[in-house]
């Protein structure tokens, strides 16, 4: 299926914002190529997180995504995310509300105190589920084919599960990231570690092990002869990003693997350059990578 031009309203979230705003960046040069434009809207908040924040109140926790989804839908405008938990978040979320009409019930009453009601009708898409299903707006987008170029995909957790609600990819097979690798003509590799998590949710309570899971994840992925690691989600860019150089420092692992999120690669594909695509402020170097696709 192919769309023509399309507004989304951009969720950004919390973390892209702050921590990585090269991936802002990038999907601001990257997807006007495709035909999607994104409309800022201010009042969005914290989507919030779908661990740490559900955990603590439940319904604290679906009011919040509630108010975000009828925020959009007040525009008439379905949401578009760059990160993988908040699109975990804002989907199941809706999912829940769906199922259970006395939760909605006092989420309505929630959201009438503040001037908004919520329907159901808009609806939450991670930029990969919109590629996913337009390839050929990423294949005609490609000015550079990135030949040669060898890619350890991590799709990540929030994409994958609950496999139902979420409906992205195969939570044991995944295969959408790969996909859309091999349409900028770089070759998206198989190796052990491929599904494992990146260990970001235990990094508070365990730092050495959210730092074994590191090690263990890129280990495999330079076995295979990655070039780099491409990520779906800023919470696993860091992990994989700063992360990696934490991880190092408790190991022996001499690799040192290049972090990019899937629209950084398009954009190089797309024919901008390293500089536009933010990878100057990543941690881990990637000159090896950009003169492989000189």
């Amino acid at each position: 299926m192919t769309t023509g031009l399309k507004n989304y309203a951009l969720f950004r979230g919390c973390a892209i914002p702050i921590k990585t705003p090269q991936i802002e960046l990038a999907a601001r040069k990257v997807l006007p190529k495709l035909g999607i434009s994104l409309v800022d809207v201010a009042e969005f908040t914290c989507c919030p997180d779908p661990i740490t924040f559900r955990s603590a109140n439940q319904k604290a926790w679906v009011a919040i995504a509630a108010r975000n989804l009828a925020v959009a839908e007040k525009k008439g405008l379905n949401i578009l995310t760059l990160c993988t938990g908040c699109a975990e978040t804002l989907k199941e979320a809706a999912h829940i509300l769906k199922q259970d009409k006395k939760l909605l019930a006092e989420v309505t009453e929630i959201l009438k105190g503040l001037g908004l009601t919520y329907s159901g009708n808009v609806k939450v898409f991670h930029i990969a589920e919109i590629l996913r299903d337009n390839p050929d707006l990423v294949k005609n987008s490609v000015t550079k084919k990135l030949r040669g170029v060898k890619v350890a995909t991590h799709t990540g957790c929030h994409l994958l599960m609950p496999e139902k609600v979420i409906a992205f990819d195969n939570a044991e097979r995944p295969v959408v990231l790969d996909n859309l690798v091999e349409l900028t003509g770089a070759k998206a590799l198989d190796y052990p570690a491929k599904i494992e998590c990146c260990g970001v949710s235990v990094v508070a309570e365990s730092p050495d092990a959210s730092s074994i899971a590191v090690a263990d994840k890129l280990e495999s992925a330079h076995k295979a002869g990655a070039d780099c690691i491409v990520v779906l989600c800023p919470s696993c860019f860091q992990q994989f990003d700063i992360g990696q150089i934490l991880a190092k420092r408790k190991t022996n692992a001499t690799y040192s693997i290049p972090v990019l999120y899937y629209l950084q690669l398009l954009g190089l594909a797309q024919g901008f350059s390293a500089e536009e695509m933010g990878l100057s402020v990543h941690k881990i170097p990637a000159a090896g990578l950009i003169e492989k696709i000189r």
